[in-house]
């Protein structure tokens, strides 16, 4: 009776010892939800927008040749271990008469735009013919500071692409890393610079250049702080 009881008790702890470890490892992460408080929607001047749908628990973004992004802001700048987005689509990027990257081809369905503290600020002058969405970006970075890299890491439609990395030609301040292989559903898993903090984290996606029509869907967005 004694050995049925304990045998009993064993099997109750297995059972229960996976749900405990499960939740032990979702409270180290901070979750972030999709809503108008936490996301600011940018759109670029003389590019036709997004149709973005912030909804709570997810984003849909509409994209019908055109573009845009939303950013979301840490409190303070951080050091993060790890990132976790859920991404899925519908629709494609029209790239057969284009290679993706280069000129009339720089579209993709999603980049995920870590946005790192420097000391690169906006100067008067700079400031003045900076495009608005640079502006906004710089604008992130707390008083007294600034930024100094943003690096992308990229869902890419070409193949040929994945794990190729290099500077962007939209801004000396941005990289890419071409992390990804598109399908119709990704657990994206980002790991950031280790002895950076970062500022915000730019969700971007376009059809303008490629005159491409898709849908995306994100949720689940996560991130855990380094200890």
């Amino acid at each position: 009776m004694i050995y049925s009881t304990t045998m009993n008790n064993a099997k109750r702890i297995f059972l229960i010892l996976p749900i405990l470890f499960s939740v032990a490892i979702k409270a180290d992460f901070n979750t972030i939800p999709f809503t108008p408080q936490e996301w600011e929607v940018i759109k670029y001047r003389k590019i036709k927008a997004n149709s973005t749908r912030l909804q709570n628990d997810h984003v849909e973004i509409d994209v019908n040749q055109s573009a845009g992004s939303i950013i979301h802001t840490l409190k303070a700048p951080l050091y993060l271990e790890e990132i976790h987005l859920n991404f899925a689509h519908s629709g494609s990027l029209n790239l057969t008469k284009v290679k993706q990257g280069e000129d009339g081809g720089d579209d993709f369905l999603l980049r995920v735009g870590l946005i790192y503290e420097g000391e690169e600020t906006l100067g008067f002058f700079t400031r003045k013919l900076a495009a608005n969405w640079l502006i906004k970006i710089f604008d992130k970075a707390p008083k007294g500071s600034g930024i100094s890299q943003i690096i992308f890491h990229n869902v890419v439609s070409d193949k040929s692409l994945l794990g190729k990395e290099g500077k962007s030609s939209a801004s000396k301040y941005m990289y890419n890393k071409n992390s990804f292989l598109a399908k119709r559903n990704l657990n994206l898993k980002i790991k950031p610079a280790r002895k950076k903090k970062i500022i915000a984290i730019w969700l971007c996606t376009d059809g303008d250049e490629t005159k491409s029509s898709f849908k995306i869907k994100l949720s689940n967005f996560r991130y855990k702080i380094k200890n």
